[in-house]
């Protein structure tokens, strides 16, 4: 007699968390049949959320940036992968004054080609390449994490 009563508290302490009491959650899978990492997430408004990282599943050769726009629904809206025949990743993204800005680092272009130097890129809200910026010089450079301020 005993256990039912712990087995109804525990229903009920279940029942209460929100994440199985609401609607609305759900879980979907996103990337291909290789390596894909999400290493940003960005809340846009309530009908779009950002997604950055990189992949080995599309592109041009080993990692490349990925940045996929997806709505409240899960569904891809946009999506764009960039990136040469050695490694691009993008560890870090933010977004302000209708741009994108992603950081990382390349193996492919820079003063120290392929030791990897810090890569900034600007994307505009459609997803198109405003401008890229590699920085580095014979020593290893990796950039992880931007803020962006609203201005």
């Amino acid at each position: 007699m005993r256990w039912r009563y712990y087995v109804i508290i525990i229903v009920l302490l279940v029942r209460s968390i929100p994440m199985f009491s609401q609607p609305g959650y759900y879980q979907i899978m996103y990337g291909g049949v290789d390596y894909d990492f999400l290493k940003q997430s960005i809340h846009r408004n309530s009908n779009l959320v950002s997604m950055a990282g990189y992949t080995r599943s599309y592109g041009n050769g080993d990692y490349d940036v990925m940045v996929s726009n997806i709505d409240s629904n899960g569904s891809i809206l946009q999506s764009m992968v960039f990136g040469g025949i050695l490694e691009d990743v993008c560890m870090g993204a933010d977004y302000g004054g209708g741009r994108y800005y992603l950081v990382g680092h390349t193996r492919n272009w820079g003063p120290s080609n392929p030791i990897p130097n810090g890569m900034i890129t600007s994307l505009d809200s459609n997803l198109n390449i405003v401008w890229s910026r590699v920085i580095g010089d014979a020593s290893i450079e990796l950039f992880s994490g931007i803020l962006v301020h609203p201005y």
